[in-house]
């Protein structure tokens, strides 16, 4: 069985799904204590057991508004509070849903022989006047998902769904909890020729057993990345950084590896720089698949106040009553200590 979770990047890579189980629970559990607040208004007492990270992160995290979609002549406005919520979803090697408890450890489904993939859904609404079903997943940020409502596993929840409520078709949706804002994508329709080659990949994803971990373009989508012993190559001396994960470091080899690391992102932006060199004289570069291209491409300027058209027009000769301070943030750099007297 594969973490539907997982499916984006174990198309390419067959060893990734191994990674971040701990995190893939850690995600699930941050989920639930974040829509228990947002039904109740309350951070429930589970909520202790995050990390103060997590907890930091998901405090900040804003309310699911309503889910509104007007495309194609269709027009949905899909209150959060009428959601199914955190939805156990699973498939079968033959793509038919396959019903599971809600309380089924990662070890138990893994010992269910004719499931395939499985997942934990955020949200999903059932729109039976038009045949279909939205589900929706809430991410820390839309640019933590690099394919968006595109993504692998948003395909495989849309699916599993659709054969839930027997529906045939779904549409795709992200909530970003930071920026509290819905992303959609297209209608799928689960009975076509066209969609035949999603539940392929879906297929080839979750029979990707290879042995070995596979480097390339998805890597930038693998949010397990950090924990990945292929991706945290070192470079130079081996095993220069092996200290810092095993928990051995020492003062010595922290100060070591904030001298290496300056150097390694400057190594990193020359040989960027060199890259975009190489794709200015001769094209993009093709990601494995030919899929994607790196390239460069014209963004609008960002926008900005005209401060001194402001105090014009207000007739003011300052702004700084308007002004307001953000809350302090660490800023971790080399300081000259006084000399004791």
């Amino acid at each position: 069985m594969r973490r539907m979770s997982s499916l984006p990047v174990l198309e390419y890579c067959g060893r990734s799904d191994t990674l971040g189980v701990g995190v893939d629970t850690s995600n699930a559990f941050r989920s639930t204590c974040f829509h228990s607040y947002c039904e109740n208004g309350v951070w429930p007492e589970a909520t202790k057991k995050l990390s103060e990270q997590d907890l930091t992160e998901i405090r900040r995290w804003k309310k699911p508004t309503p889910f509104i979609y007007k495309k194609n002549g269709m027009f949905l406005e899909l209150e959060y509070s009428a959601a199914d919520k955190e939805q156990i979803l699973g498939l079968t090697s033959d793509f038919t849903f396959l019903s599971l408890d809600s309380k089924l450890t990662q070890e138990q489904l893994q010992a269910i022989p004719e499931l395939m993939t499985a997942g934990h859904l955020d949200m999903a609404w059932e729109v039976p006047q038009f045949d279909l079903v939205v589900i929706s997943d809430i991410k820390s940020s839309i640019f933590a998902v690099k394919d968006k409502c595109e993504s692998l596993q948003l395909h495989a929840y849309g699916l599993a769904y659709a054969l839930m409520k027997g529906r045939s078709k779904y549409i795709t949706g992200i909530w970003d909890a930071s920026e509290g804002k819905h992303y959609y994508g297209n209608v799928t329709e689960v009975n076509t020729f066209d969609f035949e080659a999603i539940k392929e990949r879906i297929r080839t994803a979750c029979n990707n057993n290879s042995d070995n971990y596979t480097k390339g373009t998805h890597c930038g989508s693998c949010w397990k990345r950090d924990s990945c012993p292929a991706h945290l190559v070192d470079l130079g001396n081996e095993n220069r950084f092996s200290k810092l994960f095993n928990g051995e470091a020492t003062e010595a080899d922290i100060r070591q590896a904030l001298v290496d690391v300056k150097g390694l992102g400057e190594l990193a932006n020359k040989v960027t720089e060199f890259c975009r060199d190489w794709a200015n004289r001769h094209g993009p570069v093709r990601s494995e698949d030919g899929r994607k291209q790196w390239s460069a491409a014209l963004r609008s300027g960002r926008k900005s106040l005209d401060t001194d058209r402001i105090m014009l027009d207000l007739g003011v000769e300052s702004l700084d009553k308007y002004m307001k301070e953000g809350d302090e943030y660490k800023v971790f750099d080399w300081r000259l200590l006084k000399e004791n007297k």
